[in-house]
C-alpha cells in the first residue's frame, strides 16, 4: 500500500510536465512562505563551495563535519540599508570553539553547557540590488554572560545582539577560513579579533599599535553523533545518548584581542560603526602552476584572486566557440532543472527528449526505478551500484573508448562529478567538447551546458548511450 501511494504521488507531481525555472524550483518545492529565503537560498546554490561548508582549517586534526545548511528553520530581519537570512546549521555532531574561561569552567563543573556555541549561516542582500554576501557567524558567550542568562545565551543575530551579550563574536568564509572576529561586553563591540598564525612564544616584539593587544587561544571541541539535528537558539542541547562525549580536537587557534574605537559622528551624537560586522578576508597572492592546455594559471591558493587563466579550466558556465563539436547539432542548451536527489532520472529524461527526440517524461523512470529497485529517487536518489543497469534498461550502450571519439561518433555519455553530499556524486551529460579538448556537458542542477576538462569528472561510472530503447 505504502508503494502504491509511493507512485501515486510521483505521477500526480511529476507526469504533468510542469516546468520549473531554476529559482521556481527552491521556492515551490520547499515554500518557506518568505521571498528573501527563496532569493538567499538560490544565491547559496548558486556560490556554495564546492565541497560544502566547512569549520575547521584544512590541517585539523579531527574528522570533517557533515553540514548543511537547515533552509526550513530560516529567519529574516530588515535593516535600514540591508536584510539578512540566518540559516541554521543541520549537522551530525558538534563543534565549539571553546575559550579559556569556558574551558576552566567546563572541567571544574563537566556542565557541557560552558562548551556549546553556536554557528550559523548568515546571507546578507543590501538593498536596492547592490549585492549579496554569504559568511558563517558563530556566537560564543563568555563564562559570565551565560551563567547571567541561566545558558540561554545564543539569541543574538547579525547587528542585532542580545541585550548586554559578552563574548565572542567570529565570523568565516563558506569555506571556512576565519575572516574576523570582535570581543564584546554588555551588548557592545569593544575589541576587535584577528587570528594570529603561527604558535606564540615567550617572548613577541610588539609595534607601538599592538601594545594594547591581548593573545589568546580558543581550542576546537568537538562531539560525534549518530542522528543528525539543527542547532537553533532554543535547541543548542539534544539527546546525548546518542553523541560521543565532548573531545580535544587537537586544534587551537591563536587569536589576538584589540581595543576597538568606533567611528563618532557628532551629527547623531554617537558613533556610527556599531562594530560587529563580517569582513571579508584579504585574498591570498596568486600561486599557481602552468596548464598544458593555454599556459595558464592551473590552480590558486585562492580562486577569487587567481581565476583561471583559459576558459573551461575549471568547471563553468559554457561560452560557445567557433569549431565546438556536438554529439547530435540539435540538442537543447538547457532543460528544467532538477529536483534535490534526482540528476540521474532528470538526466535520462534530457537524454530520451533531447538526443532522442522521444517525448519520455522524468515521472516514468522514477517510476520504474521504484518498481524495479525499490527505491524512492526523489528522497534517496539512484544508488551508484544500480545506475548502469537502470540506464541500460531504457537505453542503447557500447562500449566507451573517450569523451571525444563518442562524441564523434554521436553519442552522448552519462558520467559522474563530485559533489558536496558525502557518499555520492552529482550526474551530468557530456553532450560535446571545445576545439582545445575541454568537455561541454549538461548540468541538471544548473538547468544550463557547462564545461569543464576530463580530469575534473569523478568517473564512477562512463556510459556511453547511442540510442533510446
Amino acid at each position: 500500500m505504502k508503494h502504491k501511494l509511493l507512485k501515486v504521488m510521483i505521477l500526480l507531481i511529476l507526469l504533468g510536465g510542469a516546468i520549473f525555472s531554476c529559482r521556481q524550483n527552491f521556492g515551490d518545492l520547499f515554500d518557506p512562505g518568505d521571498k528573501y529565503i527563496e532569493d538567499a537560498r538560490y544565491w547559496y546554490e548558486m556560490n556554495k563551495p564546492h565541497q560544502g561548508i566547512a569549520l575547521k582549517s584544512a590541517n585539523s586534526k579531527g574528522g570533517r563535519h557533515n553540514v548543511r545548511p537547515d533552509w526550513g528553520h530560516a529567519y529574516t530581519k530588515q535593516h535600514p540599508d540591508f536584510t539578512t537570512v540566518q540559516v541554521p546549521l543541520s549537522m551530525q555532531g558538534a563543534l565549539a570553539f571553546v575559550t579559556p574561561d569556558c574551558k576552566q569552567a567546563y572541567e571544574q563543573t563537566h556542565d557541557e553547557r560552558y562548551l556549546q556555541t553556536l554557528t550559523q549561516m548568515v546571507v546578507v542582500t543590501e538593498k536596492g540590488a547592490k549585492g549579496t554576501l554569504g559568511f558563517l557567524m558563530t556566537i560564543i558567550p563568555d563564562k559570565a554572560y551565560r551563567e547571567a542568562t541561566k545558558f540561554k545565551a545564543f539569541y543574538s543575530s547579525y547587528k542585532s545582539w542580545q541585550k548586554n551579550f559578552s563574548g565572542y563574536i567570529f565570523y568565516h568564509t563558506l569555506e571556512g577560513e576565519f575572516a574576523n572576529g570582535w570581543k564584546f561586553e554588555s551588548g557592545k563591540a569593544v575589541k576587535t579579533v584577528s587570528q594570529k598564525s603561527g604558535q606564540a612564544i615567550g617572548l613577541q616584539l610588539k609595534s607601538a599599535n599592538e601594545e594594547e593587544c591581548i593573545d589568546f587561544y580558543a581550542e576546537i571541541w568537538s562531539q560525534d553523533c549518530t542522528d543528525r539535528y539543527t542547532q537553533t537558539e532554543t535547541t543548542i542541547s539534544f539527546n546525548g545518548t546518542t553523541c560521543s562525549a565532548w573531545y580535544y580536537d587537537g586544534e587551537a587557534y591563536l587569536y589576538a584581542e584589540c581595543y576597538y574605537t568606533p567611528y563618532y559622528d557628532p551629527y547623531s551624537g554617537g558613533g556610527g560603526g556599531g562594530g560587529g560586522e563580517y569582513t571579508p578576508p584579504e585574498p591570498e597572492p596568486c600561486t599557481c602552476t602552468t596548464c598544458p592546455i593555454c599556459g595558464g594559471c592551473l590552480t590558486a591558493a585562492n580562486s577569487t584572486a587567481c581565476p583561471a587563466a583559459c576558459p573551461g579550466h575549471n568547471p563553468q558556465a559554457y561560452v560557445s566557440q567557433t569549431g565546438d563539436i556536438l554529439c547530435n547539432p540539435n540538442l537543447s542548451s538547457t532543460m528544467s532543472p532538477q529536483f534535490p536527489n534526482t540528476c540521474v532520472t532528470s538526466i535520462m529524461a534530457y537524454v530520451n527528449n533531447s538526443f532522442c527526440g522521444g517525448n519520455t517524461n522524468e515521472g516514468v523512470y522514477m517510476t520504474d526505478y521504484l518498481n524495479t529497485y525499490n527505491g524512492l529517487v526523489i528522497r534517496d536518489g539512484v544508488s551508484l551500484s544500480a545506475i548502469r543497469s537502470f540506464v541500460d534498461r531504457h537505453f542503447n550502450t557500447t562500449s566507451f573508448s573517450g569523451f571525444q571519439d563518442a562524441i564523434d561518433n554521436g553519442r552522448i555519455v552519462m558520467t559522474d562529478v563530485a559533489s558536496d553530499i558525502p557518499g555520492s556524486s552529482h550526474n551530468v551529460a557530456v553532450v560535446g567538447y571545445h576545439p582545445n579538448g575541454i568537455l561541454i556537458y549538461m548540468d541538471p542542477e544548473k538547468g544550463c551546458f557547462w564545461e569543464a576538462p576530463a580530469s575534473s569528472f569523478v568517473s564512477n561510472y562512463i556510459i556511453s548511450i547511442s540510442s533510446c530503447k
